[in-house]
């Protein structure tokens, strides 16, 4: 492959992996990652702050079963494998905050860089999913 090209892919993806937005933090402006990887235990700290916040959706990308064996309080299931995934996706608002979960953490992986890609402003992927978050002792609801 020409030095070229390789060296435009290179920059393309460093870019594209590592998408950064600036926010207002205390009257200050301060680079953001777009979409981020967090734990279980963030992510609990991050519904308490936004629990009455309506920018704030969290988003349930296992499958119909999955959600009601147990899911996270006011998550709002979107199956990844779905048919109409794409096109709930592309209903919500881009410049809401958004935590995507699943069992592991690859489905909501695979949605935030989703997401990522159609010009979501804020997302994040819980890590380790809702197997992470009971061994952290969180609740779930039925």
């Amino acid at each position: 492959m020409n030095k070229f090209i390789f060296a435009a892919l290179l920059s393309f993806f460093s870019l594209y992996g590592c998408a950064r937005e600036k926010i207002e933090i205390n009257n200050d402006l301060q680079e953001v990652p777009a979409a981020e990887n967090i734990s279980s235990s963030e992510a609990y700290e991050l519904i308490n702050q936004n629990h009455d916040n309506s920018g704030f959706v969290i988003i349930d990308v296992r499958t119909k079963r999955e959600y009601e064996a147990g899911h996270i309080e006011n998550s709002l299931l979107i199956d990844i494998g779905g048919a109409d995934f794409n096109k709930e996706i592309d209903g919500l608002h881009r410049e809401k905050t958004y935590l995507v979960y699943c069992a592991v953490g690859g489905r909501s992986r695979s949605a935030m860089r989703i997401m990522e890609g159609k010009g979501f402003s804020r997302v994040y992927n819980m890590s380790g999913g809702v197997n992470s978050w009971r061994r952290e002792g969180f609740n779930l609801e039925n």
